[in-house]
């Protein structure tokens, strides 16, 4: 198949960059805890959300709305900007894309619509772009 009939057929998005409000380099210890409470919650909602309290990064898995299968976690700690619950991403290609970064230098930004993983694993850096989904 050419190259034109590819480019035609399939539609990318462009992503026009945005004003990141919170960033930080995670740490192995919280992305391994990340995965142990991911493996509890990945089965009942596939989803995270994110939100700021006191300065610290707060993942929640889960549905606190009513829902018995709630978690929580710290992610990052003393973190500029603040976040709003609204958006998810899925718990699943967020791991898979951190866990690539543990070995060499990881940087992880959110906005209220997108989370940006930047791996630089010293022959290249490599920008991870996940679009924010409404629950």
């Amino acid at each position: 198949m050419s190259k034109e009939i590819i480019d035609t057929q399939l539609q990318q998005s462009k992503f026009k960059g945005v004003k990141w409000d919170i960033s930080f380099e995670p740490k192995k210890t919280k992305v391994s805890e990340m995965s142990q409470k991911a493996g509890i919650y990945s089965a009942l909602e596939p989803t995270f959300t994110v939100k700021t309290e006191n300065n610290d990064l707060v993942l929640i898995f889960g549905s606190d709305t009513g829902g018995s299968h709630f978690g929580r976690m710290t992610f990052a700690s003393n973190v500029t900007g603040t976040m709003k619950e609204g958006y998810s991403w899925p718990i699943d290609k967020f791991l898979s894309i951190l866990k690539l970064g543990m070995s060499g230098e990881c940087k992880v930004q959110f906005c209220q619509v997108a989370c940006m993983i930047t791996i630089d694993s010293g022959t290249g850096v490599y920008n991870y772009i996940l679009p924010g989904h409404t629950r």
